[in-house]
């Protein structure tokens, strides 16, 4: 992540009208910094920047739009969120990522989880063998109580390449296992 960084800023030093750069550098701090817990001082405030920056430049770019939703998320501006999501979702409708940061960052986080779930499961239409996008729906359909699927699910994103045995797809399988009483199951995947 640290190179992709240096390299669109040395893009930006060489241009800095190239507004896909910014925009490049606004979602890598805001998703890919905060999102991941990635440590980098001020993420969020540099990565607004960034995403104004390329904003106005070309004021059509929907990924500066949707990172500019997902800081506000993560500062609790749910109207402002919504407000940038629509904006981004308006000029590019099949965007997946944007709909699954829309979906977890918001729907979910204001409790609206059957409908995070949809718009994770849209997005993962939209990029059938993306293998994190599988393990978003399988982490929506744990949210809703709904075991099996959130089984094939996980069972997908493996299948697409997501390792079985990392952390986050073992908690996920023990997470699934003890609520289908399958003890014994959820006591391997610790």
């Amino acid at each position: 992540l640290r190179t992709v960084l240096e390299l669109l800023d040395r893009a930006i030093e060489r241009d800095p009208s190239f507004a896909r750069a910014w925009q490049g550098m606004a979602v890598l701090r805001g998703y890919y910094f905060v999102a991941l817990d990635y440590p980098m001082p001020d993420a969020l405030v540099l990565a607004e920047r960034d995403a104004r920056a390329a904003l106005a430049l070309e004021p059509s770019l929907s990924a500066s739009h949707g990172t500019l939703g997902f800081i506000n998320a993560c500062r609790g501006n749910w109207i402002e969120a919504e407000t940038e999501f629509a904006i981004a979702l308006a000029s590019i409708t099949d965007d997946p990522e944007i709909h699954l940061v829309h979906a977890v960052y918001v729907a979910q986080s204001v409790g609206h989880i059957s409908r995070a779930a949809d718009e994770v499961e849209s997005a993962c239409r939209l990029t059938p063998l993306a293998p994190l996008y599988a393990l978003n729906v399988a982490a929506q359909k744990i949210l809703a109580g709904d075991y099996a699927e959130a089984l094939q699910w996980i069972e997908s994103a493996i299948a697409n390449g997501i390792p079985r045995g990392i952390g986050l797809v073992l908690d996920m399988l023990a997470d699934v296992a003890e609520h289908q009483g399958r003890h014994a199951d959820a006591m391997r995947c610790m």
